[in-house]
Order: C-alpha cells, then structure tokens, then sequence
C-alpha cells in the first residue's frame, strides 16, 4: 500500500475540517503561499528548518500527529544511497564487498592521519564551503523563529566607525518588510546574513561593491540603496535571487532558471 503523500494528508484534513488557506492562515500566521506549497509537496521554499516548523504548526492546528510527515520530508530532502556492493561470481547474490587489510602500521598510520585532516578542515570551513545550510539541521519552531527576528527589528544606533566607514563610500542598503518572508543576504560575497521577517521590520546593511540577496515571499520585501527607493524585489509568494550593484541596478532570477552570463561572476 503506497503511503499518502505530506501535502495530501494536510490538504484533506484541511478539507475535512472545510477551511480555507486563508482561515488556516489566521490560526497559525502561515502564509496561504507556504500552505499551498505544502499541499503540493514542495519543500524548497525556505531553510528546511522553518519548512519543519511551519508543518508541526499545521499540524497542530489540523489534529495531525506531525512526526511521520515529519519523517517523510526528512527521506525527501536527504534520500538515503546504498552502499555499493559485488556481485559473488556464480551465486546470483549480491554481497557486500570485504575492506582490504593493511599489514603495514605505517601506511596505516598516514590514512588516518589524512582522515583527521580532511575532518578538521570540513568541519572548520564547512560553512565556507557548503554555506550555512550545511550545517546541522535544527527545527525552529514558528513562534521562536519569529521572536528571534522581532528582536533584530531596531536597527542598531550608528557608532563613529560606521559613519566614517560611510564617508569612505560604503553602499547602505534598507530592507523593509511589508509582509512575512524570508531573505538571505550576502554582501561583498563574504558576509551572510539570514532573517525571517514579519510585517514592518527594518533592517540596514552595508557593502563596498555588491549585494546578493535569495528572498521567499519577495512581493513582502521592499529595498532602497543609498536613500533611493527601489521598490518591492518580486512578487507575492515568488522566490528570486537578486544582484544590487553599485548603481542600483537590480538582476533578478528565479531558482533553477538558466543564469545570465553578465551575472555569472555575481553568485557568492
């Protein structure tokens, strides 16, 4: 017997229950969007942290018992591979090939200390390399993922350094909320910065030459570079990658499209 899909099972206790995405939206402050995307079984939305902790949420507010849809998203976003084997000559089976024996304590000794090396520099540059999402994967409940950002709400009052770094022609780029989304920054192609905002937050960035910006729900979040509006970055519900320069030039990209080559040299 196939095993009903995630988005399935939420889309017909939502049914059962005869409410809207809308009225869902009223009980739990998710966006209708992100309901619909998880009725469709799509899960690249955001961060798979808060994807986790928008679908315990629903299912709260559904009577659903959240850990085996739980566990379905996990097998989705990290399928596991088996490992390889050999074919026995002969037997028709297939068994699992036997590790060589290494009688020499030296080379023996050179492995692991090559092992050791490749483990400390993966874990001591992993966030460099593979960006913060490969780091642990953490649920973040909906209610602390928003605390957490309220508190990032005040932008922090400008010290001596920052004004001078002004004066030397830092770009200042504002972001202001309109609604609830999610946006990645990267500035200058070294420093990150990740928040999930609500309605009404301001946050102010600064930058030399550039920033990249990955934005859920873009029609919620509305940008202006050195004091000059630039408007909203996409529509509502609409995930994009966006490229600011220094002259307030805006490249837009969806995930997954083909990549202008003029922005090849732009992705952090």
């Amino acid at each position: 017997m196939i095993e009903p899909s995630v988005g399935s099972v939420l889309r017909a206790a939502r049914e059962q229950k005869k409410l809207t995405r809308e009225e869902l939206h009223a009980k739990t402050r998710i966006l209708p969007q992100y309901i619909r995307y998880l009725e469709e079984d799509k899960f690249d939305f955001l961060p798979e942290p808060y994807v986790r902790g928008f679908l315990r949420t629903l299912c709260n507010a559904l009577e659903l018992d959240p850990e085996p849809l739980l566990e379905q998203v996990k097998a989705i976003l990290h399928p596991w591979q088996p490992e390889p084997s050999e074919e026995t000559p002969g037997s028709g089976r297939r068994t699992r090939a036997k590790p060589s024996h290494l009688g020499d304590f030296v080379v023996m000794g050179l492995i692991l200390a090559l092992v050791g090396s490749v483990a400390y520099g993966y874990f001591r540059f992993r966030a460099r390399w593979l960006g913060a999402e490969s780091a642990r994967v953490e649920e973040i409940p909906l209610e602390k993922g928003v605390a957490e950002q309220q508190e990032l709400v005040s932008p922090p009052p400008d010290t001596q350094a920052t004004a001078e770094a002004r004066a030397r022609g830092l770009m200042k780029l504002v972001l202001r909320s309109t609604d609830s989304c999610w946006v990645r920054i990267v500035a200058d192609d070294s420093l990150q910065y990740e928040f999930l905002f609500t309605p009404g937050v301001q946050r102010t960035i600064e930058a030399a030459s550039q920033f990249y910006l990955k934005c859920g729900n873009a029609g919620g979040l509305a940008v202006a570079l050195n004091d000059r509006d630039l408007g909203v970055l996409g529509k509502p519900g609409e995930v994009l990658e966006v490229w600011i320069d220094a002259k307030g030039e805006l490249r837009r990209r969806a995930p997954g499209s083909q990549r202008n080559p003029e922005g090849a040299g732009l992705t952090p």
